[in-house]
C-alpha cells in the first residue's frame, strides 16, 4: 500500500468543515473521512511547528529528549526511517525548514526537496539561539555557556548554508522548471558568492566564537540583520534588475493606491504555494513505476499568515472566488491579509474569513491529489493521512498566527486516516499527534519503534486516555533551567493552563492560572480557575506525572510548583 501524508500548517479543527464546521471549507477532507478514520479530538503537543514535529514524526514528546531543539536527532526512529527499512521509496517535499536534513530528518528519504527561501536558515538559527543570547545579555549565563550554546547553533548554521546553496545550485535547471515563480526561485541569489560570504563568517566564528558573538550579536537580532543584510545584494544581475524595477512600480502604484503598492511586494508569497508542491506529488503519482511502494510527505503552508488564497502571483485576483464559495462577500477589502495585524471589528472579520479561504485553498490541493490517485487507479491502494500540525488564533485572546500558548484554537487540530480498506467512521476519542505514526505503521504492517510513546487511534490505550497533557516553552529555544514552563492538561471537557510564571516574551496572558470549560465555552472567553475548583486537583496530578518524566526537571521545583500533590 502507497502512503501519501500531508501536514497542513496552522489548521484548526473547529474551522474545517469535516468537524463541523458550518462553512464548507474542507469539502475533499470530508470526502477522505467518509472512507477512513476521522479523529475529531486529535490534539497537537502545542501552538508552534517547530514543538510539534518531532512529536508528529518520531512519535515522542516534545520536551523529552532535551528539548524540541534539536528536531529529530537523538530521539526515537522517524517515520522515514520505518517505511524506508519496509522498502518504500520515501520523497519528501520540504516546504518547511524544521522538516529536513538540517534538523534530523534527512536520513532513510530517498528524494528531498528543499523547497524554502534562503533566509528561513539564518531565522531558524536564531530561533534556537535567540532564548540562550537573551540570558547571556541578562547576564544571567556566562561567556563559556554562550559559546557553548553558540557551537551547536550558530556554528551547524554555516555548514546548512553551504550545503544548501550547493543544493540550490545542482538543482537550478529542475527547480526551474518545477517551480519557476516560487520565491526561492525569483529571489535570485548567486550562491557562489554567498558560500563565499558564509565561509567568511564561518572562518571569523572558529577564530574566536566568543569575539564572533560579541560582535555580531551585541544585540537580539532578527534574521534580516544578522548574516542575511550582507548577502542582500548578492543576486545575479537579473534579479538586481527585477528587484530594482518592482520597487519604481511599487511606488509609483502607491502614488494612485497604498494597496496597489503593498499587492506588488506579496505577489509572491513567502512561502512555496501548495499548488506548485502539489504539481510535483501528482507527477509524482503519475511517474511511479508500480513496483516498490511510493511514501510522500510534504508540508502545506498556506494557513500562515499572510492568508493568499489562489495560486501564483495574481493570487488575490482569485481570492474573491474562494470568499463567495464560503458565504462571504465577493467584495471584502483582501489587502486586510497583508497587515501585520487587524484593527478594527471588520478588518478581524476579514482577517477570519481569509483564514477559511486559506482553508479551502490547500482543500482544493488536496483534491488534486486524490483525483490523480484516482485516474492512476491507485486510490484504494494508496493511504492517505491529514493533519494540521498545530492550530492558529485569530484573535480569540488578543494575538495573531500561532506562538506559546496552549488554547484549544492553538492545538486541536484535524487528523484523518482514509483507505477503502479501513473500518470508516468518526474516533472520538482524545488522539494525540504522537499516535500519528504508530497507527500508520500499524495499517502498513510495520511493526513500530519500541521508544514510540504513541499508539494506534483504534488501540485501547488511546479509548482509555482521560486526559493529556501538553508542554511547552513560550517560543524560542529550551533553556530549562531559566526558562518558565507552559504546560495544559486538557480531557473532552476541561482545559487547565498552568505555567509557572509569565514568560517576559509573553505579552498577553494573565499572569495566573486558567481553566476553561471549552466543551460549553469553544473559544475559552471565561476563566473559571480557583485553588479550590474540582477539576483542578485532578489535572495538575496529570501535570505532575509528567513533569516527573522529563530529566530536567528537578523534584523541588516540581514540588514547589504542585505543593501538596503526590503522585
Amino acid at each position: 500500500m502507497n502512503v501519501i501524508f500531508l501536514t497542513v500548517e496552522a489548521l484548526r479543527a473547529d474551522r474545517s468543515s469535516v468537524n463541523g464546521y458550518i462553512r464548507p471549507t474542507t469539502p475533499n477532507l470530508e470526502r477522505l473521512a467518509s472512507r477512513g478514520i476521522n479523529c475529531t479530538q486529535a490534539v497537537a503537543p502545542g501552538g508552534f511547528t517547530n514543538i510539534c514535529f518531532p512529536s508528529i514524526m518520531t512519535s515522542s514528546k516534545p520536551l523529552s529528549y532535551g528539548g524540541y531543539d534539536t528536531g529529530a536527532k537523538g530521539r526515537p526512529s522517524t517515520v522515514f526511517e520505518k517505511v524506508h527499512s519496509a522498502g518504500y521509496k520515501v520523497s519528501a517535499y520540504c516546504t518547511n525548514h524544521w522538516v529536513c536534513r538540517y534538523h534530523g530528518y534527512g536520513d532513510y528519504i530517498d528524494n528531498e526537496h528543499l523547497l524554502f527561501v534562503l533566509n528561513t536558515l539564518p531565522g531558524m538559527a536564531l530561533t534556537l539561539f535567540r532564548s540562550t543570547l537573551a540570558l547571556w545579555h541578562s547576564g544571567k549565563i556566562t561567556d563559556a555557556e554562550i559559546v557553548e550554546k553558540a557551537k551547536i547553533t550558530i556554528g551547524v548554521f554555516f555548514d546548512h548554508m553551504i550545503d544548501y546553496c550547493r543544493e540550490r545550485k545542482t538543482r537550478m535547471p529542475e527547480d526551474v522548471a518545477c517551480y519557476g515563480g516560487e520565491r526561492f526561485i525569483t529571489d535570485g541569489y548567486d550562491f557562489d558568492k554567498i558560500i563565499l560570504l558564509v565561509k567568511q563568517h564561518r572562518e571569523e566564528f572558529h577564530r574566536d566564537i566568543l569575539s564572533y558573538v560579541q560582535r555580531h550579536f551585541y544585540y537580539i537580532p532578527k534574521p534580516h540583520q544578522w548574516i542575511a543584510r550582507e548577502w542582500r545584494y548578492k543576486r545575479t544581475v537579473r534579479a538586481l534588475f527585477r528587484a530594482g524595477l518592482a520597487v519604481v512600480l511599487e511606488r509609483l502604484g502607491g502614488l494612485v493606491d497604498a494597496n496597489i503598492s503593498k499587492f506588488a511586494h506579496y505577489r509572491q508569497k513567502r512561502y512555496v504555494d501548495s499548488a506548485a508542491v502539489t504539481n510535483q506529488i501528482i507527477s509524482k503519482i503519475r511517474n511511479w513505476d508500480g513496483e516498490s511502494p511510493f511514501f510522500i510527505w510534504s508540508h502545506f503552508f498556506d494557513p500562515h499568515i499572510p492568508y493568499c488564497p489562489g495560486t501564483g502571483p495574481n493570487w488575490y485576483l482569485q481570492t474573491p472566488k474562494y470568499l463567495a464559495s464560503l458565504g462571504y462577500s465577493h467584495d471584502i477589502d483582501i489587502s486586510v491579509a497583508i497587515r501585520s495585524k487587524p484593527k478594527t471589528d471588520e478588518e478581524w472579520h476579514t482577517w477570519s474569513a481569509l483564514y477559511d479561504s486559506a482553508i479551502l485553498y490547500t482543500d482544493q490541493q488536496i483534491g488534486r491529489i486524490v483525483e490523480a490517485l484516482e485516474e492512476r487507479k491507485i486510490l484504494d491502494n494508496t493511504l492517505l493521512v491529514v493533519c494540521g500540525d498545530h492550530g492558529e488564533e485569530l484573535g480569540e485572546h488578543g494575538d495573531i498566527s500561532h506562538h506559546g500558548y496552549l488554547y484549544s484554537h492553538s492545538v486541536r487540530v484535524p487528523l484523518l486516516f482514509s483507505n477503502s480498506n479501513l473500518i470508516s467512521g468518526v474516533n472520538s476519542h482524545i488522539v494525540e499527534l504522537t499516535d500519528v505514526v504508530p497507527t500508520i505503521t500499524a495499517i502498513l504492517g510495520i511493526p513500530p519503534s519500541p521508544q514510540w510513546v504513541g499508539s494506534p487511534v483504534w488501540d485501547d490505550t488511546v479509548k482509555s486516555r482521560n486526559e493529556v497533557v501538553l508542554e511547552s516553552f513560550f517560543g524560542g529555544n529550551c533553556v530549562f533551567d531559566m526558562r518558565p514552563l507552559y504546560m495544559a492538561a486538557r480531557d473532552k471537557r476541561w482545559n487547565f493552563m498552568w505555567k509557572e510564571f509569565r514568560d517576559p516574551l509573553d505579552k498577553l496572558s494573565p499572569c495566573g492560572l486558567q481553566l476553561y470549560d471549552h466543551a460549553n465555552d469553544a473559544l475559552e472567553q471565561i476563566n473559571l480557575y480557583s485553588k479550590s475548583h474540582p477539576e483542578v486537583r485532578r489535572l495538575s496530578i496529570a501535570i505532575v506525572r509528567r513533569l516527573r518524566e522529563i530529566h530536567e526537571i528537578s523534584e523541588d521545583r516540581i514540588n514547589k510548583a504542585f505543593p501538596g500533590i503526590s503522585v
